[in-house]
């Protein structure tokens, strides 16, 4: 399993949060999202760097700057 930003994940890849490096105010944001660490993602889609991704039933969309602020764990067995 590898661990780096999401930004760098593709279409159907499951991953699982490990950190977010973000400011206070922000990580209330994605908080409020269902994304924290220990969070599991599936990568919906990517276009570019900007990347989809599913959090239970939904859909959020990151910027590819957004995203490499998000450090991941790959996921090989997941829903």
């Amino acid at each position: 399993m590898k661990n780096m930003p999401l930004v760098n994940f593709h279409g159907g890849e499951s991953v699982t949060v490990l950190k977010i490096n973000e400011p206070e105010y922000t990580l209330d944001r994605y908080l409020s999202l269902g994304i924290y660490e220990g969070a599991r993602l599936t990568v919906f889609m990517k276009s570019g760097k900007n990347i989809i991704v599913r959090v239970g039933n939904t859909k959020i969309a990151f910027t590819g700057r957004s995203a490499a602020n998000v450090i991941c764990r790959e996921e090989s067995n997941m829903e």
